[in-house]
């Protein structure tokens, strides 16, 4: 019996290049920033203005991959303090200056949402950050915006989609836009993937690390992000995704560099 060979799976919209070669961040790491401004020849500032130049051409415009949910409004004003500490010293440690995005789900205790992409929570603000979020600016990181997300964490219905949501729409995989990134924490992979950030957080139930993209899942209490939508008895598991010199992604590498508390 002869054996049946699949068709050649072609995709229908093929990505345009993401400004290759004309944006100085590209596949950046959290080392090679650290080394620019060590340098003075980036500034935490000019790093946070770089990505969310890179986020209104590619993310909002061109493309528009919607893997951003909302921007910081104050990410600029902190990126200014935290040159400001460094001119005067003070170097909190490997992420000082360093932009992240944060999925959807995760509460930050500041001037922008947490809605898990569901316009019914549009307006909440969480009143304390969770756990993760408290880590992260305790380490100097420059919370850039949040990420959307499969709404509610894949968890509105056995038939939703990978990276939709009624709030931020549908995520599109950067390099085939016609495919999602899959996992409910596709903005975050996505973002990373498109160089939107150093670093994006998002959080594993029991799928989006086990679907292709990235990430470096940790134990709970080691990176608990504390959601707005708890799904079932046990809450997920917060997880960094980063570029890793080497090309690879961070589900190799047991040690992320710059993790906000800096457990192996």
């Amino acid at each position: 019996m002869p054996v049946q060979t699949l068709p050649v799976w072609e995709p229908l919209q093929r990505a345009p290049p993401l400004l290759p070669g004309d944006f100085a961040l590209n596949e950046a790491t959290i080392g090679l920033l650290q080394q620019k401004m060590q340098k003075g020849e980036y500034t935490a500032r000019s790093i946070a203005e770089s990505y969310l130049e890179r986020i209104r051409q590619i993310d909002q415009k061109g493309p528009a991959l919607h893997s951003i949910i909302e921007l910081n409004p104050d990410a600029l004003s902190i990126a200014d303090e935290l040159d400001k500490e460094r001119k005067d010293g003070k170097l909190r440690g490997p992420l000082h200056g360093i932009p992240v995005l944060i999925k959807d789900n995760i509460d930050t205790g500041d001037k922008m949402m947490t809605t898990a992409g569901s316009l019914a929570l549009v307006g909440h603000k969480a009143a304390q950050d969770a756990y993760i979020i408290r880590q992260l600016r305790a380490a100097g990181a420059v919370i850039l915006g949040k990420t959307n997300l499969s709404e509610w964490a894949n968890f509105r219905s056995t038939r939703s989609t990978s990276g939709w949501s009624s709030r931020g729409g549908q995520t599109k995989g950067p390099y085939i836009l016609d495919r999602n990134p899959s996992g409910s924490s596709a903005g975050s992979g996505s973002a990373v993937a498109a160089n939107l950030c150093a670093v994006a957080i998002g959080t594993e139930t029991d799928g989006f690390r086990r679907i292709p993209l990235f990430g470096e899942r940790r134990r709970r209490h080691q990176a608990d992000g504390r959601a707005a939508e708890p799904q079932r008895d046990h809450p997920d598991i917060g997880y960094p995704g980063y570029s890793r010199p080497d090309g690879a992604d961070g589900d190799r590498c047991r040690n992320p560099p710059g993790c906000a508390d800096g457990s192996r």
